[in-house]
This record gives structure tokens, C-alpha cells and sequence, in this order.
């Protein structure tokens, strides 16, 4: 999937960041107030706490050659 286009999902991704970051550096004790300071989805940043990357960060399923396998052939 292609980078996130519209500015409004690039700030998005970039609170989502920072609310990951100030969650790892304890300046929050709950997720709830990480996404109420930050305004981003609770799911969302509970997800990417967990290490789940995004949807665009990820490999489709419906590639049949790996990433290695892919460059070779290139």
C-alpha cells in the first residue's frame, strides 16, 4: 500500500508516534489519556503499543514473491 496521501492521515500517523513514544517514556499512565491528549483512536494506539504495524507498513497478502525473491528478479 502507497504512503498516506492526504494531510490529515500523515498528522494522524504523526500523533500516533508521538503517543507510542510518550507512552514508552512513562509520561502517561493509561492509553486512555494518551489518546485523549493526543486525539487518536484508543484501538488504534493500542494496536501499535502491542507492535502491530499499520495497514500501509505492512506486505499485502496477495504477493506471491518475497521481498528478497523480488529484488533478484529486478
Amino acid at each position: 500500500m502507497p504512503p498516506p496521501t492526504s494531510t490529515s492521515s500523515i498528522q494522524q500517523e504523526g500523533r500516533i508516534a508521538l503517543a507510542v513514544e510518550a507512552l514508552k517514556q512513562g509520561s502517561f499512565t493509561s492509553l486512555l489519556s494518551a489518546t485523549r491528549s493526543y486525539d487518536v483512536p484508543y484501538t488504534t494506539l493500542q494496536r501499535r503499543v502491542q507492535h502491530c504495524p499499520a495497514r500501509r507498513d505492512k506486505r499485502p497478502t496477495n504477493c506471491k514473491l518475497t521481498a528478497i525473491e523480488e529484488s533478484t528478479l529486478v
